[in-house]
């Protein structure tokens, strides 16, 4: 009878012996995640960096529309005044052509 106990208590003890290796790994493999965990936890914040990041390039790339649209208008400009320095140059001109032909009239109209 205390050979069964014995034998008992043995196999009892094997079995632990088992569970113990079990825990063993599983303990392994809960420090494996919780470095897997570490790791999502930096990648997240690398994440909302980017987010930010981006956040800002959006705002750029708005102010760069509106440059783009500054430019825009005054090419716009630039060219209205071209126009009328056209305009200018052909009075001018034409004022010349007048002094040539007539100085005394032109004398008379600018008076």
């Amino acid at each position: 009878m205390n050979e069964d106990k014995l034998d008992l208590i043995a196999a009892q003890l094997g079995n632990i012996e088992h569970d113990l290796g079990q825990v063993k790994k599983d303990v392994t493999q809960v420090n494996g995640l919780k470095e897997d965990l570490t790791q999502v936890k930096k990648d997240v914040t690398r994440i909302h960096v980017l987010e930010e990041d981006l956040t800002q390039v959006k705002k750029d790339v708005t102010q760069v529309y509106g440059l783009k649209e500054d430019v825009k208008n005054s090419l716009n400009q630039l060219d209205g005044i071209k126009e009328e320095l056209k305009r200018f140059d052909t009075i001018e001109a034409t004022l010349k052509r007048m002094e040539e032909n007539q100085p005394k009239d032109i004398e008379a109209i600018l008076n």
